[in-house]
């Protein structure tokens, strides 16, 4: 793959990510609790099984989820992305 400087590229680079709307269980209403379930996701990553980085979006009801960068899909298979359980919704 050859650059916009006309030098050939290093190997192309990829990453995930995966966006959440949190939704109250029973009214299937939008919650606007991002900041603390991204606080209660940072706080115990152990727990959640999760290790990517956690960003609130522009709506307080959405967060995101970024993997790292990767080289293969490999990379990305192994990379510990799991969305918030049920029990950080409230």
């Amino acid at each position: 793959m050859i650059n916009s400087n006309g030098r050939i590229a290093s190997t192309p680079k990829m990453g995930v990510e995966e966006e959440y709307q949190l939704v109250d269980p029973v009214s299937g209403e939008l919650l606007p609790n991002c900041k603390q379930v991204m606080r209660r996701l940072k706080s115990e990553p152990h727990r959640h099984h999760c290790d990517a980085d956690i960003h609130h979006e522009l709506h307080l009801n959405q967060i995101e989820m970024a993997s790292d960068v990767c080289e293969t899909l490999d990379d990305i298979r192994a990379t510990s992305m799991s969305s918030p359980d049920s029990s950080t919704q409230r």
